[in-house]
């Protein structure tokens, strides 16, 4: 598979690779079985886990008898927080925990590979230059600019015919950019954005990379992805 390599600044046309440096020999490694492990992973660790009810220890009421034990005819009661009750505490309710699991590095950069020729086979995955990069970031300042700059680009069918019609403004498509060469005062500006978003290179995983329409990744973080 090849990827191809677009002119982030100049809004120039989708050009022609160069299959010593950016061809991709893992196109029969898209393993789904992994990809459906790796987003329940990052989805896991991204949970709070901050979920509780209380226990009978710590609900608040009197700790009196309801009634005395024999002579009532009724069923013998110890308690108001019982968990019958109304108000009463719960038992086995969630508590507060962690919902991460392990998983081995190995699994982690086989679903990078996969998730890396996925897009690439879809045609969504695009390589820039860093001297593109730092160019954009010196030139537009605002977030207003940044999105029409995009918009743009895809009205250009510089990601390609498949994305022409998709509206950015509209939130059914996004943009992820990876790079190692992002400004403090630029990723503030990204972050007002919704449909783009910035990462860095040590920020790379599969479950971003999956659900993301257009990846915009730089070259050297693609080497090194795909070498892993």
């Amino acid at each position: 598979m090849s990827v191809s390599i677009v002119n982030f600044y100049k809004k120039s046309p989708i050009i022609s690779h160069n299959d010593s440096i950016m061809d991709n020999d893992g196109h029969a490694d898209i393993r789904f079985d992994i990809l459906n492990m790796i987003c329940k992973w990052s989805l896991a660790k991204r949970r709070l886990g901050t979920h509780k009810t209380k226990t009978m220890s710590e609900v608040k009421s009197t700790t009196r008898k309801p009634h005395k034990q024999k002579g009532t005819g009724r069923a013998r009661r110890g308690s108001f927080v019982a968990p019958n009750c109304v108000g009463g505490g719960v038992s086995f309710g969630p508590v507060v925990r962690s919902h991460a699991f392990k998983l081995n590095k190995k699994y982690r950069n086989i679903a990078l590979r996969a998730a890396i020729n996925f897009k690439i086979s879809n045609g969504s995955l695009f390589l820039i230059d860093k001297d593109d990069i730092i160019d954009f970031q010196s030139t537009i300042n605002r977030s207003k600019d940044i999105l029409n700059h995009f918009k743009n680009m895809i009205s250009l069918g510089c990601f390609g015919k498949a994305f022409v019609d998709l509206d950015i403004r509209m939130h059914n498509m996004k943009i992820l950019l990876i790079s190692s060469f992002w400004k403090g005062d630029f990723l503030s500006r990204v972050r007002n954005i919704y449909s783009i978003n910035c990462i860095s290179g040590i920020e790379i995983n599969a479950y971003d990379i999956l659900n993301n329409s257009i990846i915009c990744m730089d070259k050297e973080l693609y080497c090194n992805a795909i070498s892993k």
